[in-house]
């Protein structure tokens, strides 16, 4: 990435990315976490929370209104 920029994440037992960190020269500028519920389904990713129906179809997620 430009300007040393480094990007890193971790994942679960699962293989979902449960953060994302963000350096720039040697400081972390920027860290979001995910959390997954017992299906396996992302809930939230950062402050945004996300929505299932009863079907495990998402329902909400901020992006598409």
């Amino acid at each position: 990435m430009p300007n040393g920029t480094s990007k890193s994440y971790t994942y679960d037992g699962f293989g979902n990315r449960t953060s994302v960190k963000v350096v720039e020269n040697g400081k972390e500028t920027k860290s979001i976490a995910a959390t997954f519920n017992d299906g396996n389904q992302l809930v939230k990713f950062g402050n945004e929370s996300l929505t299932y129906d009863a079907n495990g179809n998402r329902t909400s997620d901020r992006k598409f209104r």
